[in-house]
């Protein structure tokens, strides 16, 4: 874990460059956007490495309203390595992330994430649910599953938001 995180501190100095650019081009293109809504929700994501943990450091684009929309990943596995069982890079990087949305005073909403070692997709809902997550959405390159062969399973969801009032589509 120590040579990690010294990995991680190493690689947020030189994305600092990248990140300002980044924000830039989300300001003029948001601009754009908030001329023509000006209640847009604009959802920004921060440089790739952030979604392993590596701080993005983003400047808080010059735009109404900002929603700070990370991935996240544990390292290993999305560099192709086996899950190990070691849920701290994940939690690590949870963490980095929350303090990015309170730095740039923006809601945050993890656009992609590791999804954990269980291909059940009722129990992985269920999982999120009782965690907290007040929602999600899901996408997939190959319709019915995604290239880690979880399944996008549309009627365990249905199943779950059946059972809460506060869930499913409304």
């Amino acid at each position: 874990p120590k040579v990690f995180n010294a990995l991680l501190a190493t690689l947020a100095k030189p994305t600092a460059r990248f990140s300002r650019r980044l924000s830039r081009f989300y300001s003029r293109v948001g601009k754009a956007i908030e001329a023509i809504d000006p209640d847009a929700l604009l959802f920004v994501e921060p440089m790739a490495l952030a979604g392993i943990g590596v701080p993005s450091r983003m400047p808080r684009p010059a735009l109404k309203t900002v929603v700070y929309a990370p991935h996240l990943y544990d390292a290993f596995v999305d560099s192709g390595g086996s899950w190990d069982g070691n849920i701290k890079r994940v939690e690590d990087a949870l963490r980095n992330h929350k303090a990015e949305a309170k730095r740039m005073n923006a809601p945050l909403v993890i656009g992609e994430f590791f999804a954990g070692p269980t291909t059940d997709a009722a129990a992985r809902y269920r999982e999120f649910y009782d965690k907290g997550y007040a929602g999600s959405w899901a996408w997939s390159l190959f319709p019915g599953s995604t290239s880690d062969g979880m399944v996008i399973d549309l009627a365990a969801a249905a199943a779950l938001a059946s059972t809460y009032a506060d869930t499913g589509p409304r």
